[in-house]
């Protein structure tokens, strides 16, 4: 098994131009490492997280008190409590339109019963800024208690702007074979 570099290395030969920053994929790792149950019960597999650029891992992250030693930039990651919270960030170089609700409403489903859209309010837009955080980090303490956590297939993002990185699918397998069976 490859470390984390390593494994970035080896994508990179495949994916070659517009692969995100080594340290935008140390970030997301580390972010990922934060909620890592003691002991993992369910994974929720995921392909990858949102391509992170220079200019993201820019934006500050204030410090959560009831989160200690989380990190304090930015990424394109659900686990990154920014991601799709402007008024947690509070920063002018927060991107537009950024966040995955669908992701929130998965791991609110694995604690909840769910019969209509509505039941998923409290960790949506309708739910003040930080009434909606205090849920999500609840939430997340929650999933992390009872051993689920989210893993990508990938450790680089697959998604650029959009658009796939060319030679997805081996980039995907590479990471894989690489990296993921070591560290689940």
């Amino acid at each position: 098994m490859r470390s984390l570099t390593d494994t970035y290395w080896q994508v990179r030969k495949i994916i070659r131009e517009g692969i995100e920053p080594l340290e935008s994929v140390q970030l997301v790792e580390t972010y990922r490492r934060y909620w890592k149950p003691e002991k993992v019960k369910i994974i929720l597999l995921a392909e990858s997280h949102v391509f992170t650029s220079d200019d993201d891992r820019r934006i500050p992250i204030p410090r959560i008190t009831e989160l200690p030693s989380y990190p304090e930039l930015y990424a394109r990651f659900v686990y990154c409590l920014g991601y799709g919270e402007r008024s947690l960030t509070n920063s002018h170089l927060h991107p537009k339109g950024d966040g995955t609700p669908q992701f929130w409403k998965i791991f609110f489903s694995c604690n909840n019963t769910i019969s209509c859209s509505d039941d998923f309010g409290p960790i949506l837009g309708k739910t003040q800024p930080q009434q909606r955080l205090r849920n999500k980090i609840a939430l997340l303490k929650d999933l992390k208690a009872r051993g689920i956590w989210l893993v990508d297939a990938s450790v680089v993002a697959l998604y650029k702007a959009g658009e796939k990185v060319p030679q997805m699918r081996s980039a995907l397998q590479t990471s894989w074979e690489s990296y993921r069976p070591r560290v689940i």
